[in-house]
């Protein structure tokens, strides 16, 4: 019920994905590879990782090449970028050129990588509830999903008074945080460890 708040972002496929350690949505917005091959959440060839992709990585057909020694089922950017994770692991996001929030889980070590672009053109927005963690987007899932919002005063008094709209990892509620631009953070026992790419 929180994720379809945002099925608007998608309108061609909707898939969910809930195992024991995660859940995931994506609506997807077909627009390289219309085929079933760039449904998402998408699972590695290895299958021990899932990742879900919001954006365009221009510079796929590339990094492609970089990737020959790996299995390809479509045209996906999004594959070319789990795939390029299955090789490089968090030193991917040198090689990237693009616009891009997304999430990679790996079943073997139970951890999320997440990561935005350089100029957080793609939001992506956390919050920690007790023993786990909640990834959108859109705000408005997490605020659905969540019982305890409370309102930021302080980000809403320098959005009304300073006109100040960058507040770096600060939204407008309380314990949801945005993921800040040209970072990336690693989620493993019941923990984040940001850092700056």
């Amino acid at each position: 019920k929180s994720a379809r708040l945002i099925s608007h972002r998608g309108p061609d496929e909707e898939k969910f994905l809930f195992s024991e350690n995660i859940n995931l949505s994506f609506f997807r917005l077909s627009i390289i590879d219309l085929s079933s091959n760039g449904s998402q959440p998408m699972v590695s060839v290895s299958n021990n990782k899932i990742i879900v992709f919001n954006g365009e990585i221009y510079n796929a057909k590339i990094l492609r090449e970089k990737l020959r020694d790996f299995s390809f089922r479509g045209n996906s950017d999004t594959e070319v970028l789990l795939n390029l994770y299955e090789k490089y692991n968090t030193g991917c996001l040198e090689y990237l050129e693009g616009m891009f929030s997304f999430l990679i889980y790996d079943k073997v070590n139970n951890s999320c990588f997440i990561s935005r672009d350089r100029f957080g053109i793609k939001p992506l927005f956390l919050k920690k509830e007790s023993d786990q963690f909640l990834i959108s987007s859109e705000i408005k899932p997490i605020l659905n999903y969540s019982d305890k919002n409370k309102f930021n005063k302080n980000a809403f008094r320098d959005f009304l008074i300073k006109q100040k709209m960058d507040h770096k990892n600060v939204t407008f509620f309380k314990g949801i945080e945005s993921l800040e631009k040209s970072h990336f953070a690693v989620i493993k026992n019941n923990s984040v460890k940001k850092f700056k790419y």
